[in-house]
């Protein structure tokens, strides 16, 4: 007898073409039973052959048999058109008459005429180098040499060079627990002449020394520079060298921004996987954690005014009020970071240089905090009346609610301590067109649709942030309709190169995050077994590394720096994070700190293989 299983297979058509899903084994399932899975491929209108669509909520769905025996059924009119086989049917599960559910297998989506990987070979390695990235500025080599056992403290030791050497140390012992550590009773003692660089430094070389002139943070990343050549020089010595006596490094980073975006709320991450992945930023000399916390799939950040936030919003699973979701099975998954968390989150960042930016995703994507709060609906607005692009439905925070505004001061009260960066995100992406058009509260603010109800919110926001020292961090298209103001806003540009340029050109501080180069959960071939979105087309890491910066932003003093962006809807496992994770986010990071003339494929493509992953 054939057990349960899910097979599913596109074939090309109008309107995106025909989804089919096949439920395996159907014939010897109680009568009544009902299949539920998850899949970002949908049907726009309903259209539906084969099965009663009972519900769609985001990626999930649940649909009924028509008939007894096999049950096979095909959606069209398609929400986008499939380019990988993750885009099919990512879980399923049963729901049979008593009530149980039962997971069951699925396999990837299948088509008529996959495409070919077309990713391109890796180039020739170049002559052995210094295992550095980000590159530092200027490199004097008089020789090269034997990379040292590692490097000790004199007895005289600056207390700034003590605390740094610590990190260090940890840094090193978290990334690589099974090297011997670095930092301790190494041959090579280190020296500490303070100057005022900000970021930079310089390092001297000599035989049994090495001297350090820098201060503040400058002085961590000259030690993590040590660090990379002295432990690529150690485990690849064919490959990577380290500078001889009367060598020299100067460095000092392009950008002020250096960001990684990592995006919790379609995954939850685990403290520990937190810890390792702010090491790697470290690693790779990265300053700014943006913490996307909330979006429709969960709230992740605990908000004691609004216990329900975290007991409703941040569990999903068949029968809650967020159902399973991005490849769940029928127990969905469950997850949320107390005010405690995130506060030794934020100090353990600091330690190692690193801003953490929270971002809090309103009005839209505002789903998990809705089905918690449901306060925050317009009881007279019609349900079901827009539909976001992730599909779900009026997902949108009310600005015509009094609740919706003391909601937000709410959560900003609890938060602005915890987290002291200057920016503080406020999401303000991906507002559904239509939005707020049949709810009476917003429409009694006489707005002209949903771009002004969103520039009139969010500059409110904007303004309580402001009242507090603090400048509103946002995705573009905080800038449609009136915009939001300038001077108190850093503008993270997505979507396109002209648009990023406008928003520079009108006046906006810009932090460059391109989707078609820095959105790490693109796939990176149109292989049809590539894992990842291609909503943005695919991106190699070439094309990543390549990408410039100063060819998207019109006015160059109002580029703030650069930023990668991993969002997690497709990133079901560890192994899947790293192979879409890294390098590319190496890459962006080597653009962020270092000069367009020191970037070098080739080196950077050797060098790749030996960083670290989570």
């Amino acid at each position: 007898m054939t057990e349960p299983h899910v097979t599913a297979h596109w074939a090309e058509g109008p309107d995106n073409g025909r989804f089919t899903i096949t439920l395996h084994g159907a014939e010897a399932l109680p009568a009544g039973y009902r299949l539920a899975y998850t899949s970002q491929l949908r049907t726009l209108s309903g259209a539906i052959s084969g099965a009663e669509l009972q519900q769609v909520d985001g990626s999930f769905h649940l649909v009924a048999p028509l008939a007894e025996g096999p049950f096979s059924f095909t959606l069209t009119n398609l929400s986008f058109t499939p380019k990988h086989s993750n885009d099919g049917v990512m879980s399923a599960f049963l729901v049979l008459p008593d009530g149980t559910t039962q997971d069951i297998p699925t396999a990837p989506l299948t088509c008529d005429n996959p495409p070919v990987d077309d990713t391109p070979p890796p180039p020739a390695p170049p002559a052995p180098g210094l295992g550095l990235s980000p590159m530092p500025a200027e490199i004097a080599l008089t020789s090269t040499a034997a990379a040292p056992a590692g490097f000790s403290l004199p007895p005289d030791a600056s207390a700034a060079l003590r605390a740094a050497f610590a990190t260090a140390a940890t840094l090193f012992a978290t990334l690589f627990p099974d090297q011997p550590q670095l930092f301790g009773a190494g041959p090579v003692q280190l020296c500490h002449v303070p100057e005022d660089m900000g970021e930079g430094y310089r390092l001297a070389f000599q035989a049994d020394a090495v001297t350090i002139h820098a201060s503040g943070p400058g002085l961590l990343y000259a030690l993590i520079t040590l660090a990379q050549a002295t432990h690529h020089a150690r485990q690849n010595p064919a490959l990577f060298t380290y500078p001889a006596a009367g060598s020299t490094i100067a460095d000092s980073p392009r950008f002020q921004w250096r960001g990684a975006h990592l995006d919790v709320a379609r995954r939850f991450y685990p403290m520990d996987d937190l810890r390792r992945f702010l090491a790697i930023m470290a690693w790779h000399k990265l300053n700014r954690f943006h913490w996307h916390l909330t979006d429709d799939e969960a709230w992740r950040i605990e908000i004691r005014a609004f216990p329900a936030l975290t007991e409703t919003g941040a569990t999903r699973g068949w029968g809650q009020a967020m159902p399973p979701l991005l490849g769940d099975g029928a127990a969905g998954q469950s997850g949320h970071y107390s005010q405690a968390d995130a506060a030794a989150l934020v100090a353990e960042a600091a330690a190692l240089g690193i801003e953490v930016i929270p971002e809090i995703d309103i009005p839209a994507h505002s789903t998990a905090a809705l089905r918690a709060l449901p306060h925050l609906i317009d009881p007279d607005e019609t349900p079901d009346s827009y539909i976001s692009v992730h599909g779900f439905k009026n997902n949108a925070l009310n600005p015509g609610l009094p609740a919706t505004l003391d909601f937000v001061n709410t959560v900003l009260d609890e938060l602005l301590p915890i987290f002291p960066a200057r920016v503080f995100h406020l999401g303000g992406d991906e507002v559904a067109r239509g939005a707020w058009d049949s709810s009476p509260a917003a429409r009694r603010l006489n707005l002209p649709g949903s771009s002004a109800i969103q520039s009139a919110f969010m500059r409110r926001c904007q303004a309580r942030l402001a009242a507090e020292g603090r400048i509103m961090g946002g995705w573009d298209e905080c800038a449609e309709g009136d915009g939001v103001a300038a001077e108190d806003a850093l503008i993270f540009a997505w979507q396109s190169a002209d648009l990023a340029k406008m928003l520079s050109n009108v006046g906006y501080n810009v932090t460059f995050a391109p989707a078609t180069a820095y959105y790490l959960d693109i796939a990176q071939s149109h292989g049809w077994h590539e894992p990842g979105a291609s909503w943005a087309g695919m991106t190699p890491v070439q094309a990543t590394y390549e990408t410039e910066p100063s060819d998207w932003v019109g006015q160059a003093e109002k580029l703030a720096g650069v930023q990668a962006c991993i969002w997690s809807e497709t990133l079901v496992s560890k192994a899947i994070f790293n192979h879409q994770v890294f390098p590319r986010l190496c890459a962006v990071a080597e653009t962020g700190w270092s000069q367009p003339g020191a970037r070098h494929w080739p080196r950077f493509a050797a060098l790749s293989a030996h960083f670290p992953r989570l």
